[in-house]
């Protein structure tokens, strides 16, 4: 212990001689070890960490699914979740949720709509996780009629009433319905979002149980101690086989899956995050590579003091655990100037990523995060230190105490170890910049797809008629017109209608649908995505009309029922065939068929880099849905419309919530935010990387030409031009160079296949990307030659030969 003190003491003191060095090595290492751990404590947030809750290994999600549709994962349907709730033998408990409305109101408050869900009684013992105040949900609470109860979380308990802890049995007035607070989560819990408001029991009466064909619950499900996966895997696979007998009119085709509740949740982030915790490991390897080169040097420089050590009697143990110290310190330092950077970092990513980084809440530098910090600083100091620290303490070294300064036999070896590490940073560099410019152009051809929506000039809202005050369609549709009517007055607004859900959003509601001059066998019928449009609609989101009409103001409650369809969807269903006039039947419940009027375009609401699904609209005033969003189009700036339009919708009805008040544009960005997350996360990195890079090339050129003094001033005096001296250099350069990029492309070719998933438009091995970064990175190489190489070539052989 005593020896290790005095080690770095040593270190401390022989650092502080260099501080050039010393900083330009802590500062390197920094920036390797802080993005690392930035990007670590995002993903062990989202991918690594045990949720919280207990026993989470127990835990999985459930879906129905329906290979033969090309359904991998879908809602549930309710009887098939109680039928396998009630019939499995592997799972200790099982519960299903799915989100709701709600709008607290109170005397002298403005109304708040909260983000509620609706959850099986079991829900809470199922994830193992108690109230913090009062009870958790009984069995009495999911009976009709009895379900007055509502749970509260901490974040809006904190919010709305200030941690009261006699909240517990206060009434609550939610959608004109009064409810009991039964209790209070604890801090931390959000399942099944982290937004969650409250938590509402979950009702399914005779009517909900009958039908099989409506999918929409969550479930989540707790195996057995013991049960792998497999096991409730088949239990499950096999009550799904006998539902399928059992129905065939509804179940057929239809099975279920279940996954681990940790990747679920994880989702189709867990790749990207994965890939970019890799990226940024090349990062910190070529800094390693950097600080190592830069020990070299200093090594090199260190030769006789070195040497005079191992003649004094040092062994070459006690030389290398020394300069490994060194090595230690450096990366020790680096590693907390690092934690800082990280810490920023890391609020900087959760900004960032948005609501596409799972379990964003809980991202943060933690104990976690610092010992992942420590073991990484460590690697490092192994990984920078060790080849200096052998170079310098080999046999060959001890020679250094009878020769001359300027002597090349170290360096030239010494030279030659830079350079094979010089070809391994920028191999690593070259694969970071391929994939960014993959993504980049990724980015760029998504960019160039067309929507299917002209979102410039939109401005957006969402309302939620509550039922206890709009407890009859004609009240719902009478509002909606009326609010149509009214906003359309405003200054400068050129059309407004209403939607179900917004475009691009991702939300849909999926109904089976009978073609009535297609008949097929009962579970066969095509399952289409359904929405309400009222108003203007298809003027206000940009939707154009390509054949038959739009919906006309005689589309009322009681007249012909009547649908629009996509493109899509009569592309697919009605191939070189007229769509209009044909009948269709929609879901189970309305058996009244309805005609098709018009075909519209088609629109990409899955995001700009899928491909359209089969879509149909329905007229808002003959199927009036409560909670609508509200699309207002603007021959100027939509954003100046904002107050007006709350203003307006208050003078309707002044305890309605108005919420998610933004741009059409801003939601189309928002689609788009997790593939520009990992797109200007690995450009960061493959910006650095070539910094970096450029750096090292430098260091390796300067000592490179530092080493040859004597041969340049030789070479001089007897007749060498300035030019064939600097060309000298920069083809040293660029062999060393076309060294790493033939190693990087190869590299590159093997690793950009990671990419694939995250891909659009462009090919993993895409010859331009390829070939660009190739040229930008060879230019930056003899760039970042040519001032060692110029200063090489203006030395004087006098100034030379005398040094010698």
């Amino acid at each position: 212990m005593t020896s290790l003190v005095q080690d770095i003491r040593y270190a401390l003191r022989t650092l502080g001689k260099s501080p050039g060095f010393t900083v330009m090595a802590v500062l390197t290492l920094a920036l390797g070890i802080g993005f690392n751990t930035a990007i670590f404590s995002v993903v062990d947030a989202a991918v690594l960490r045990p949720l919280g809750y207990s026993r989470p290994g127990e835990l999985v999600r459930v879906w129905d699914s329906n290979p033969g549709k090309g359904i991998d994962r879908f809602g549930a349907s309710p009887p098939n979740f109680v039928d396998w709730r009630e019939q499995n033998s592997t799972l200790a408990g099982m519960a299903a949720y799915t989100s709701e409305s709600a709008t607290l109101t109170a005397p002298q408050s403005e109304p708040e709509r909260l983000r509620a869900f609706a959850v099986s009684p079991a829900l809470f013992p199922v994830l193992g996780v108690p109230p913090h105040l009062g009870r958790a949900f009984g069995l009495d609470d999911e009976n009709p009629g009895r379900e007055w109860a509502v749970i509260l979380s901490w974040d809006f308990w904190q919010r709305r009433f200030g941690g009261d802890r006699t909240i517990v049995g206060r009434v609550l007035s939610l959608d004109g319905r009064n409810r009991t607070v039964a209790g209070v989560m604890p801090r931390g819990f959000r399942f099944p979002s982290r937004n969650a408001d409250v938590w509402m029991p979950l009702v399914l009466d005779a009517k909900t149980l009958e039908n099989r064909g409506a999918h929409w619950l969550g479930v989540i499900a707790r195996k057995k101690p013991g049960v792998p996966l497999a096991r409730a895997q088949a239990d499950l696979s096999a009550i799904a086989a006998r539902l399928e007998a059992a129905y065939p009119a509804k179940n057929a085709g239809w099975g279920v899956v279940l996954v681990p509740l940790q990747e679920a949740i994880a989702g189709k982030a867990r790749t990207p995050l994965l890939l970019l915790l890799g990226a940024v490991a090349f990062v910190l390897l070529i800094a390693c590579v950097n600080v190592a080169n830069l020990l070299l040097a200093r090594a090199s420089g260190r030769r006789r003091e070195i040497a005079i050590r191992g003649a004094l009697g040092a062994g070459r143990g006690r030389l290398l655990r020394q300069i490994l110290t060194e090595a230690l310190v450096l990366a020790l330092a680096g590693g907390g100037l690092g934690t800082l950077l990280a810490v920023w970092g890391a609020e900087a990513l959760v900004a960032l990523g948005g609501d596409s980084l799972p379990r964003s809440a809980e991202v943060g530098v933690d104990g976690r995060v610092l010992l992942y910090t420590l073991a990484v600083s460590l690697v490092t100091a192994l990984v920078s230190g060790l080849w200096p620290a052998l170079r310098a303490t080999s046999p060959a070294g001890l020679d250094a105490l009878r020769a001359s300064p300027g002597a090349a036999g170290e360096g030239s070896r010494a030279g030659s170890a830079r350079q094979a590490m010089l070809v391994a940073e920028i191999a690593l560099t070259l694969v970071l910049l391929v994939g960014a410019a993959l993504l980049l152009r990724s980015m760029a051809a998504v960019l160039r797809v067309e929507p299917g929506v002209r979102p410039e000039g939109v401005l957006t809202a969402q309302l939620d008629l509550p039922n206890a005050r709009y407890d009859e369609r004609p009240k719902v549709a009478a509002f909606y017109r009326e609010l149509t009517a009214s906003l359309a007055t405003l200054p400068g607004v050129t059309a407004v209608g209403t939607s179900s859900f917004l475009p691009l959003t991702g939300r849909q509601y999926t109904l089976s649908v009978k073609f009535l001059d297609h008949p097929v066998a009962d579970g066969d019928e095509a399952s289409v995505e359904y929405r309400v449009a009222g108003g203007n609609f298809f003027a206000a989101a940009g939707i154009p009309i390509r054949r038959g009409r739009l919906f006309a103001s005689e589309d009322r409650f009681g007249s012909s029922p009547v649908t629009l369809v996509n493109e899509e969807l009569a592309r697919r269903y009605f191939p070189g065939e007229d769509p209009i006039g044909r009948r269709i039947v929609i879901g189970d419940r309305v058996k009244e068929p309805r005609a098709i009027v018009g075909v519209v375009g088609s629109v990409l609401e899955d995001g700009l880099a899928d491909p359209p699904r089969p879509e149909l609209y329905v007229p808002a005033e003959q199927m009036p849905w409560g909670e609508m969003a509200i699309l207002v189009r603007s021959a100027g700036d939509p954003v100046l419309l904002a107050p007006a339009v709350r203003a307006r919708i208050r003078s309707l009805d002044p305890q309605l919530p108005v919420e998610n008040v933004e741009t059409l544009s801003s939601v189309v960005a928002h689609s788009l935010v997790q593939r520009r997350f990992a797109m200007l996360l690995l450009g960061a990195f493959a910006g650095l990387a070539l910094l970096l890079a450029a750096v090292g090339i430098y260091g390796v050129v300067a000592f490179l030409a530092g080493q040859r003094t004597r041969e340049v001033g030789i070479r001089i005096a007897l007749g060498a031009r300035r030019r064939d001296v600097l060309a000298l250099f920069l083809g040293e350069s660029a062999r060393f160079a076309g060294a790493g990029l033939l190693a990087g492309l190869l590299l590159a070719i093997a690793a950009t296949r990671l990419l694939k998933t995250m891909l659009f438009g462009v090919a993993a091995t895409d010859p331009l990307s390829f070939g660009t970064v190739a040229l930008v990175l060879t230019s930056v190489a003899l760039a970042a030659s040519w001032i060692p190489a110029r200063r090489a070539s203006r030395i004087s052989p006098t100034e030379a030969l005398r040094n010698e």
